[in-house]
């Protein structure tokens, strides 16, 4: 919920945090949420570990921790 007249405005703001965001994140996101609707605990918890493995090894993964320790925004290619 936002104020009266606020909505264009707090939706931009979204969309600008996501565009900057972590992109293969957020696709890995959508696969596992698209498996969860037809798919089994076990399988999606597996496939979940991998997703996060994966990620872990990326670009953007390390550009997160350097950012984070040296108190700082993120700033993230999508690799």
């Amino acid at each position: 919920m936002v104020p009266d007249g606020a909505a264009t405005e707090q939706g931009l703001g979204v969309a600008r945090r996501l565009a900057t965001g972590l992109s293969a994140a957020y696709a890995e996101v959508k696969t596992l949420l698209r498996a969860a609707a037809g798919g089994d605990l076990p399988a999606l918890l597996e496939a979940e570990a991998m997703v996060q493995e994966r990620l872990g090894r990326t670009e953007d993964h390390r550009a997160a921790v350097c950012a984070f320790l040296d108190g700082r925004p993120p700033s993230f290619t999508g690799n």
